[in-house]
């Protein structure tokens, strides 16, 4: 779910359910992104931007997929982030495409993030 707040606190709340459970950061990253990027209004003034996701993936049961689908290395990388934050600390890593955000808004400039 992804709820934003405008100035004058009108509240607007989006959903979204995906065809199977995940416990993926990327796969709810996206998801999230693309509600609230169809959302945002240029110009508008925010108050609160806020995600809440539910219903993952029980590790105690296993979905088989299909060896059409190969893990294309999500699992991997997941479980390295794990041990990473678990090292150190929450929030230590952070993807760097949010740094090119930061810079961007920050700086008032629209450039091409390639």
């Amino acid at each position: 779910m992804l709820k934003i707040r405008l100035k004058d606190f009108t509240t607007l709340t989006r959903r979204c359910t995906l065809a199977d459970y995940t416990d993926d950061g990327d796969t709810i990253y996206r998801t999230v992104n693309s509600m609230l990027l169809d959302e945002l209004t240029p110009g508008a003034k925010y108050r609160l931007l806020g995600v809440y996701a539910s219903n993952f993936d029980d590790h105690n049961v296993t979905q088989m997929k299909l060896p059409l689908f190969q893990d294309d290395g999500s699992l991997r990388r997941n479980k390295a982030i794990d041990r990473l934050e678990s090292k150190f600390g929450k929030g230590s890593l952070a993807r760097a495409s949010i740094f090119h955000s930061v810079a961007r808004y920050s700086t008032g400039t629209q450039t091409d993030p390639e």
